[in-house]
């Protein structure tokens, strides 16, 4: 997998933690963009924080508010090295450091076409989302292995399988297994199976 300057990493943090840790990298990279403005070359990473609208019932009146997911995970963008410094020169502040694959023992990286549509649909429809424990292998066989052809989620690649009465398309998003819902909306290409 490339590691540019598109592509991502993430910090895993314990997810009580989340919405403190996300407001500090806000307040870190808003210092960052002001010595930025000053002419001074410094490296500002996006991050992408997956969250769910909550409704809130209070006396007579509902409302819904956006809520941060107690997933814990914090997504950033930019070059492992890049991240890597950056962690380690606010490593105060943020006292985490990237996730590292347990195969090969190397930051995760996430190539950016699969985590634009995973931002998108984690905007617009966070139910759409499942994490499973199982690698996206361990499905091989149960399902077709697919790739969506068109709309948001176009190029993403997995199985399409019956999880819970519904099929959702399973997939591998760093060293992380997602299942995404209402898959049968998309268009898809049956391919054949990957060597793994």
């Amino acid at each position: 997998m490339t590691d540019g300057a598109d592509s991502w990493g993430f910090i895993y943090c314990r997810a009580n933690k989340v919405g403190d840790l996300v407001k500090e990298i806000e307040n870190i990279c808003e210092g960052l963009r002001m010595r930025a403005l000053a002419g001074e070359h410094v490296f500002i990473p996006h991050y992408f924080v997956h969250k769910q609208t909550k409704v809130v019932k209070k006396h007579a009146s509902v409302r819904e508010t956006m809520e941060i997911t107690r997933i814990g995970m914090i997504f950033l963008q930019g070059r492992t090295e890049d991240l890597k410094r950056f962690l380690s020169e606010h490593s105060p502040l943020i006292p985490y450091h990237l996730a590292y694959s347990i195969i090969t023992h190397k930051p995760m990286i996430i190539p950016n076409y699969q985590m634009q549509p995973f931002m998108q649909v984690a905007t617009t429809d966070p139910t759409r989302i499942e994490y499973i424990e199982d690698p996206a292998s361990h499905f091989k066989g149960r399902g077709p292995y697919v790739r969506i052809t068109s709309g948001p989620l176009k190029g993403l690649e997995g199985y399409v399988v019956r999880i819970r009465k519904s099929r959702r398309l399973v997939l591998d998003i760093g060293d992380y297994t997602i299942a995404l819902g209402r898959i049968l909306d998309e268009p898809y290409d049956v391919l054949p199976d990957p060597e793994t």
